[in-house]
């Protein structure tokens, strides 16, 4: 572990990160179009041959659009990749505002992402909460409200392909496995996107771009094994053209591991397991002016769950305290969790020449649960504690199952106007539609004061919204041009939920648990951006943007003995941001971004918790988190990212990286003077990618990356710090012609820190894995 002081100087002197998931700034320029002569990165299996080159400002093609990338020792100067931050196709170095890129050849690097953590783990003031389960885990942005527990909206826009798809009771504030499987890139852009994204993207937006059919036969075959936990896994890819105007991609994505870091003795299961199998297949149909891709796709299956150690110090209650091995847990009831999803889209873009016509649909069916023990207990802890004078009043039985069953269909559509002149514009309608049905099902031991054996607590949420949406720029002059974006935003809230004794099947709990509500609020976003080009590739630009996170209702109203009643519903949260950064090269191979900022956030959305504990005697079971407006917030923050190309000896070395600090307190209403929760003081990253000519004519990969993080509490009413943490992830491969052979290690050092922490529970990470990974592309 390092000391505060060591930590922001480590980040500062490592600036550099592997490309695995830092900005991809090195790839080629916009108006070139190479390919690579091995055709092994995974950005290949996405190139279309023969497609028209790509210019800064040319309309945008629908989100996902192939890009032909370079390898790292072939591509041009930094910063010049395409990105559709604002739904035109442009240099990520012209685009006034902070973004990270990760892209296919960059998430190749590191082996391939998988989940959501190593995805956004290395972009500046960027955090990913792991609550150990992907159904409730989530991403922050600059602070934004974090929502583990509830059913809250995410406080970052999620987008695939363009398409919101982000909400949802359980599982909609971070992405599903199947969403990062067969990457063509993913763009992070920070700050309120309010107004060109809609709803929730108050700290930023991220939207994931599947790679599409393209006009070449290609693909690849990726089969991974990791020892610690017996991880097998296969992913696999096929592109084929049918016709000049017809081509096919078929993928598939399967992970089998029954092993696991975290186990349970009295089920004789891990908590970490995963067993998945996801499908996707699209039709592309290209001719002329028209480009219509249809893509369907299938996951299903176990996912790891819900992991925590009980971990409490002597107190009134447990005289002798109890604190559980570090990974093994005598849970009497089996944790499991499991997602499915079923999802098909439609991408179509038209050239009318004076604008481009971009329709874009989807229809997402995402099924999730998860189960845990409340008490976390067997019967022979708790006689063991009783013995000893502790636990007097903890119920073995008490248990706890969250389902959640969410559709949503959403549809967007826009004209991107041509870039024939000083003006730019663009101009768009969106239609979403979200039904949730979520239920909790809780058990217990009962009492003569308490007959109850458990409650059924079912909810339903229908969201409805629409908003008009447009875009304006105007270049004053050759270097200096000046934007302004606009949303409309007509949402629709309606939410139904009660509560049931599971015997007798009669409402139970009282009034407070009925609730039958809605909420019909409106909103205008705003974005207003000068940048002024002092070069052709560098760029200092000033935005002010706004964004708003829908309010919505409490599903879970705890136990009628919580000393702190849940709210049954929140308003919406709305922020404004102040952003001022530079873009461009400090020499010719090492570019750089730098960016400040303030966000004001106005009924900022907290999450608190009814006072319920193990070792609380009036409510001794698990506490249930709800979220309130908690006031007026305000978040600073700067942040550095570079990227940097070297020749050394025969080889090519990429040195990339970023550091951000930030701060943010309560400083008006209810919970004024406390801090933001969740906001990390330093997020640093550094690595560094290395290839050099090896034997028989292979080639030597060594890539490490590096990632740290001190600072911060946990939540917004307890003092209690995130604990410092560092992570060290190391892969060497040989590569030859289609064959990539590696072996990799994540967490080599075997550090150890806490997830997440609570007076009585701590959530740990996972420790050191050492794998095996080999792939080969398709010609």
């Amino acid at each position: 572990m390092v000391r505060k002081t060591e930590l922001a100087l480590s980040g500062a002197l490592m600036i550099f990160t592997v490309s695995g998931a830092t900005p991809a700034f090195a790839q080629q320029a916009p108006d070139q179009e190479t390919e690579r002569p091995d055709q092994e990165a995974a950005g290949q299996d996405a190139a279309t041959a023969g497609q028209a080159p790509v210019t800064a400002g040319q309309n945008l093609v629908t989100a996902g659009q192939d890009q032909v990338t370079a390898r790292p020792d072939q591509q041009g100067e930094a910063g010049d990749i395409v990105v559709t931050a604002r739904r035109q196709q442009e240099r990520l170095r012209d685009v006034p505002t902070a973004a990270t890129v990760i892209d296919a050849d960059a998430a190749l690097a590191r082996g391939g992402i998988t989940d959501v953590q190593s995805l956004v783990a290395q972009a500046p003031a960027v955090r990913f909460f792991d609550t150990s389960s992907p159904v409730n885990s989530e991403v922050s942005i600059r602070g934004s409200g974090t929502s583990r527990g509830t059913n809250a909206d995410p406080s970052v826009g999620l987008y695939r392909d363009g398409l919101y798809i982000g909400g949802g009771a359980l599982g909609g504030r971070s992405f599903t496995r199947l969403d990062l499987f067969d990457l063509a890139r993913a763009e992070v852009l920070r700050g309120p996107q309010g107004a060109l994204y809609g709803r929730n993207a108050v700290g930023g937006a991220i939207n994931i771009i599947s790679a599409k059919p393209g006009f070449k036969f290609g693909g690849f075959i990726d089969l991974n094994y990791g020892f610690e936990v017996e991880r097998k896994q296969l992913q696999a890819v096929v592109n084929a053209p049918l016709s000049e105007t017809v081509a096919v991609r078929l993928g598939v994505d399967l992970i089998r591991q029954d092993e696991g870091f975290f186990y349970n003795p009295d089920n004789d299961v891990y908590f970490d397991r995963n067993n998945t199998t996801g499908l996707r297949g699209q039709v592309r149909f290209k001719s002329g002016r028209l480009d219509v891709t249809l893509l369907a796709e299938r996951q299903v299956g176990q996912i790891p769950s819900v992991t925590f150690q009980v971990y409490i110090l002597p107190n009134s209650r447990f005289p002798q305290g109890y604190i559980q091995p570090k990974y093994v847990y005598p849970w009497n009831f089996p944790p499991s969790a499991g997602q499915r999803l079923h999802a098909t889209s439609l991408q179509a873009t038209y050239d009318l020449e004076f604008a481009t016509l971009n329709v874009a649909g989807s229809f997402r069916k995402r099924e999730s649960f998860f189960q845990f023990d409340a008490d976390a207990l067997n019967d022979a802890e708790l006689a063991r504690l009783r013995a000893g004078g502790g636990a007097l009043t903890t119920d073995p039985n008490a248990t706890s199952r969250t389902d959640d069953l969410t559709k949503t269909f959403t549809t967007n559509i826009y004209l991107a106007g041509a870039s024939t002149g000083p003006l730019r514009w663009l101009l768009g309608g969106e239609i979403l539609s979200q039904n949730s049905d979520f239920s909790i099902t809780t058990g217990r031991t009962p009492t003569p004061a308490n007959r109850a054996i458990g409650f059924f607590s079912p909810s339903q949420v229908e969201y409805r919204s629409q908003a008009v949406y447009g875009s304006l720029g105007y270049s004053l002059l050759d270097n200096l041009d000046l934007t302004v974006d606009l949303r409309h935003t007509w949402d629709d809230k309606q939410f139904q939920s009660a509560r049931f004794d599971r015997g007798t099947g009669l409402p139970a709990g009282g009034q407070q648990f009925i609730v039958d509500a809605r909420q019909s609020p409106t909103n205008l976003s705003y974005t207003a951006t000068a940048g002024w080009k002092v070069t052709r590739d560098a760029l200092l630009y000033a935005r002010v943007g706004s964004g708003y996170r829908a309010g919505a209702f409490n599903t879970n109203l705890g136990d009628p003995r919580a000393p702190k009643p849940v709210p049954p519903a929140y308003g919406n949260e709305n922020s404004v941001s102040y952003e001022a950064g530079a873009k461009g090269n400090i020499v010719r191979n090492i570019y750089a971004t730098l960016a400040g900022y303030k966000t004001i956030v106005t009924d900022f959305l907290a999450q608190d918790d009814n006072g319920c504990s193990a070792t609380n005697l009036q409510c001794p079971v698990a506490s249930t988190p709800f979220l309130t407006n908690a006031g007026k917030g305000e978040v600073t923050g700067v942040e550095l990212e570079m990227d940097g190309r070297f020749a050394i000896g025969a080889g090519q070395l990429r040195l990339t990286g970023a550091i951000s600090r930030q701060g943010g307190k309560i400083v008006s209403g209810p919970y004024q003077g406390l801090r933001i929760p969740q906001l990390p003081r330093t997020i640093a990253s550094a690595g560094a990618n290395y290839r050099v000519p090896f034997v028989g004519g292979s080639t030597l990969i060594a890539n490490a990356t590096y990632q740290a993080l001190e600072g911060g509490v946990r939540d917004i009413a307890s003092p209690i710090g995130i604990d410092t943490r560092e992570v060290l992830d190391v892969r060497l491969a040989v590569q030859k012609d289609r064959w990539t052979l590696a072996l990799y290690s994540t967490n080599v050092t075997d550090n150890e820190f806490q997830l997440f922490g609570s007076d009585t529970t701590r959530r740990l990470n996972q420790p050191r894995l050492v794998g095996v990974q080999l792939r080969t592309s398709l010609r």
